[in-house]
């Protein structure tokens, strides 16, 4: 009987230490990501062209200006494809990481009239510049008609209250079900077989920049 409750004793430990571990990992991946090496290779950062020393962002508002440049620091051209078409769309999207919270903004899915994988070359010590407005889909009136020819241009994921200090970065990554497409119709294959005429489709992570958050304009 005395062993009986020792290995019940022991069962419990153990079990009780892989759930420290389980949660330990989760914390882990509920935090913002590790920014990519920037001093050789291909680099991303992210700008706030509003603010001074604390850049602000806001809730709701009808702008949201922000600046994501690419660098090439490698000594091979590199392509990216343009932000217009399905296949660049959705390669972008920005983690806000708050002292309760990490939120993913991601753009919001479209319908394509027109589309084909046209696409960016960046010369060796040469950057490259995406300007985007960070709008809430969640705040935006729709205008049907006007939409019906344009598209929506808007964003998901973001917080629903103020935050005196929150960090925001953003993240390159080809999605999973746009991988699919490299290896047809346009021959625009993954930049990781070493060929210089393929699409770059490695991960890119930015340094955090620091913001606030602000509800009312």
């Amino acid at each position: 009987m005395r062993h009986f409750f020792l290995l019940i004793m022991l069962v419990s430990i153990v079990c009780s230490c892989n759930q420290d571990n389980n949660r330990n990992s989760n914390l882990e991946a509920d935090k913002a990501e590790t920014p990519s090496d920037s001093k050789e290779g291909v680099s991303i950062e992210l700008s706030l062209p509003h603010g001074h020393s604390l850049k602000y962002f806001g809730l709701c508002w009808d702008k949201n200006p922000v600046d994501v440049i690419i660098r090439n620091n490698t000594d091979s051209m590199i392509h990216f494809y343009e932000n217009w078409n399905s296949w660049g769309y959705y390669n972008l999207h920005f983690k806000i990481e708050t002292h309760d919270s990490l939120y993913t903004i991601s753009r919001t899915r479209k319908v394509w009239f027109r589309n084909f994988p046209s696409y960016h070359s960046i010369n060796p010590d040469e950057s490259l510049v995406f300007h985007y407005n960070l709008r809430d889909s969640s705040c935006v009136d729709y205008d049907i008609n006007n939409e019906k020819i344009k598209g929506y241009d808007h964003w998901t994921g973001f917080p629903e209250k103020e935050y005196d200090f929150a960090k925001i970065q953003v993240i390159y990554e080809i999605p999973e079900e746009s991988a699919i497409l490299l290896n047809h119709g346009f021959r625009l294959r993954d930049s990781t077989e070493n060929d210089t005429t393929f699409i770059f489709s490695k991960k890119l992570i930015s340094k955090p920049v620091n913001i606030q958050i602000l509800k009312e304009e």
